[in-house]
């Protein structure tokens, strides 16, 4: 890569193509989504863990809901494509994901109702393709997101890495 597109893209506040955003994975960090310095509290927590096909593992802890605190851990697979994180959710994703409710894993039977109302309501990204950047934003990245080549700015959210040791939670 040149030092003109380099300096061009730092400029522009863009991603840097075939940088690889999840380096900071290697080391265990955890991609901390919504961040609450003070509570050490997160939207989301994402974990990556590398494959040996180049592919990323991503083991998403999502809030659904602050009260009672509604919980969703799902497990994709997502890769690295021009500096940008690439995957899919899949109605399968879905169907597995573990549904807790005040910390608490709901038994089989009252997940799978509440699993199918997750689903419809995300039926507008199953199966597309999202592609997130990030973009430097002082001591924060914001995550930009796409689906199916479009922006997609109400997604978009600050994040930061976090270690596992730091104690962050997802959490309101």
């Amino acid at each position: 890569m040149s030092i003109f597109f380099l300096a061009a893209a730092l400029l522009l506040d863009q991603p840097v193509p075939n940088s690889n955003p999840l380096e900071p994975a290697a080391s265990g960090m955890l991609q901390c989504h919504q961040p609450d310095t003070v509570k050490r509290t997160c939207r989301s927590l994402a974990a990556y863990r590398k494959q040996a096909d180049g592919s990323f593992d991503n083991t998403a802890t999502v809030m659904l809901s602050p009260s009672p605190l509604l919980v969703m851990e799902t497990a994709t697979s997502v890769r690295v494509v021009s500096g940008a994180v690439c995957g899919s959710i899949r109605k399968q994703d879905i169907e597995v994901a573990v549904i807790s409710v005040g910390g608490n894993k709901l038994s089989e039977d009252l997940a799978v109702p509440i699993r199918a109302q997750i689903a419809v309501a995300m039926s507008g990204l199953i199966d597309r393709s999202i592609c997130t950047t990030y973009v430097s934003d002082g001591a924060t990245l914001t995550a930009k997101v796409m689906i199916g080549g479009v922006a997609s700015p109400a997604m978009d959210q600050k994040l930061i890495w976090v270690a596992p040791t730091d104690g962050y939670k997802v959490a309101a």
